[in-house]
């Protein structure tokens, strides 16, 4: 318990010799994540593998973001997107795709959204982070 304080310690210390690369949603700036790195990475992906992810109130901002730049080059292609929703329940790959839904029903254009029966994939696992079939190929 010691060494873990310890470690962490020195983590957050400004004086810290290691470099941490983990970042919270809400320490960057939005418009300009949007206008390069989100858009570019999300522009020709038709999958989408959310694992174990809550989608919280205070984050939906940055959900929105993400998701509305998944689904904006899409609107004529809605049939072929898929979010694979990794948790270990139904229940609550329920819960998450019905968030999901909220969120996409938030954006301008994509009020109706839905999904396919074949939009939202559950995959229930917890041993290893799913990698989808049509990225292994």
């Amino acid at each position: 318990e010691t060494a873990i304080k310890l470690f962490i310690d020195d983590l957050v210390s400004p004086t810290s010799s290691h470099d941490n690369y983990l970042n919270f949603a809400w320490e960057f700036d939005f418009e300009k994540s949007k206008s390069s790195i989100i858009n570019a990475q999300l522009y020709h992906s038709l999958s989408m593998v959310i694992i174990g992810y809550s989608f919280p109130y205070y984050n939906r901002k940055v959900d929105k973001l993400i998701l509305e730049s998944f689904l904006i080059s899409k609107s004529n292609i809605l049939n072929r997107i898929t979010f694979y929703l990794q948790y270990p329940t139904i229940e609550e790959c329920d819960r998450i795709k019905r968030k999901i839904i909220s969120i996409i029903n938030s954006i301008k254009g994509f009020e109706n959204f839905i999904g396919l029966e074949k939009t939202f994939v559950p995959i229930y696992t917890e041993d290893q982070f799913y990698i989808p079939n049509e990225l292994l190929q």
